[in-house]
């Protein structure tokens, strides 16, 4: 084989690597958001804000998150769930010592510093545990299934949320069984109310109801009347299309229950208040809907004819068509704590840096080290082959006159040439 193959073929793989290097670092940065939401660099808890996923969490749960926290005094858990303190216990602690906590089941592993001044990254991968590129430890097997979903910036123990951190968080992924991607949380702020939260992409988008309720009735005018807890309403306008039909669908139904449907026009007028009772009496559980020919926004409500526990109707899935499919939460998740979540910049095009704010700073030069010893190694080689056979060269004089078009005067070039003595000039892409 030529030299020149040989050195073409090494050259190769050091671009290779440089546009892998840039697709990791560069592919998180931004995300793909349906119309009406724009992406965040970060959204930021101040101590009571937090997000239920709705994801129940195993023995092989896989959690990856960047964080930065805002708070190091306190004990704080960045995300998780538990039946109880060692119980079905999967869950991301950030110690007063800035170390990192991961619980498993019942058993719980300290290490690691965290950076105060940076963002981190950290991987839990069943029981093994990552910070920034580097495993720390990895707990004891064992196998359980929660019962409680995971929350991000508390720790759900059996229904109640507590150790809420101060922290900012970006992207945010839940991995069940190790490789199938649940959730991909992208910091997001919803533009027609400015409501600040997470969209999850690996969600397909298909519920159109918000997941939003409160106590209270909706009048024949579309008005809200009172907070009685026998009626439990959608707390926010649904946008849908005019004379369309919808299904909607329940988890559970209501003995006697009543269901009534809201239209309103596109200045969210009211139009129309009709009842669809069968949607969630016993038997019922599903319905079609269609709107009239000026419908753009609806609401509804729920009555039971005596206090409804919220627990009852524990989701509620609007879908566009005529089949009902399998439920699939909302894919924008907002505050499930109290206040408001802080908003981070807008993410746009001028503020991505490769060298990373918002990623993780020592991975990047890990992996530029990497390249820059790559690089040397390939020019001791051209070294050694030069001094061994005579017939490699590097032009790096750019005042030397150069002997084809091939070899640009502001570039490195390497002189190749072949068993007859015929030389080539390549030039020598540096990354």
């Amino acid at each position: 084989m030529h030299k020149k193959h040989i050195f073409l073929r090494v050259f190769q793989k050091i671009t290779v690597f440089a546009c892998v290097f840039c697709a990791f670092f560069i592919s998180p940065v931004f995300a793909t958001l349906p119309a009406g939401y724009t992406e965040l660099e970060y959204i930021e808890s101040t101590g009571t804000q937090y997000i239920d996923t709705g994801i129940k969490p195993n023995n092989n749960t896989k959690i990856t998150a960047y964080f930065k926290s805002t708070n190091t005094s306190v004990t704080q858990a960045l995300i998780g769930a538990r039946t109880n303190f060692n119980i079905n216990s999967f869950t991301i602690w950030e110690n007063v010592t800035d170390r990192m906590r991961f619980d498993y089941q019942s058993d719980q592993l300290t290490q690691g510093i965290i950076s105060t001044t940076n963002w981190n990254y950290v991987i839990k991968d069943g029981i093994n545990n990552y910070l920034n590129g580097t495993q720390l430890n990895s707990n004891v097997q064992e196998t359980f299934a929660g019962n409680y979903p995971l929350t991000i910036g508390a720790v759900n123990t059996a229904g109640s949320v507590s150790s809420i951190c101060s922290a900012k968080f970006g992207v945010v992924e839940i991995y069940q069984n190790g490789s199938v991607l649940s959730f991909k949380g992208i910091p997001a702020k919803r533009i027609s109310d400015n409501a600040v939260g997470m969209y999850d992409i690996a969600n397909s988008g298909k519920n159109l109801f918000d997941g939003v309720m409160e106590d209270g009735n909706i009048g024949n005018d579309g008005q809200d009347t009172g907070t009685a807890s026998t009626y439990y309403r959608s707390k926010n306008y649904t946008e849908i299309k005019p004379s369309t039909t919808y299904q909607f669908s329940f988890n559970t139904s209501i003995v006697n229950g009543q269901f009534y449907i809201i239209d309103y026009d596109e200045d969210k007028n009211f139009i129309s208040r009709t009842p669809y009772n069968d949607f969630v009496r016993e038997g019922g559980r599903v319905g079609g809907y269609t709107s009239s020919a000026n419908t753009k926004f609806i609401r509804f409500f729920i009555y039971s004819g005596s206090p409804l526990p919220h627990d009852v109707i524990t989701w509620i899935q609007m879908e566009k068509g005529s089949t009902v499919t399998s439920y699939e939460p909302y894919p924008f998740y907002t505050n499930a704590g109290t206040g408001t979540f802080i908003a981070g910049p807008e993410k746009s095009i001028t503020n991505i840096q490769i060298a990373t704010t918002k990623f993780v700073d020592d991975e990047f030069k890990a992996a530029e080290d990497q390249l820059a010893t790559t690089v040397q190694t390939i020019e001791n080689v051209v070294s050694r082959t030069i001094a061994q056979t005579g017939q490699i060269q590097i032009l790096q004089d750019t005042k030397q006159t150069r002997p084809d078009e091939n070899c640009p005067a502001n570039m490195k070039c390497l002189l190749v040439q072949d068993e007859d003595g015929t030389p080539h000039w390549y030039p020598i892409i540096e990354p």
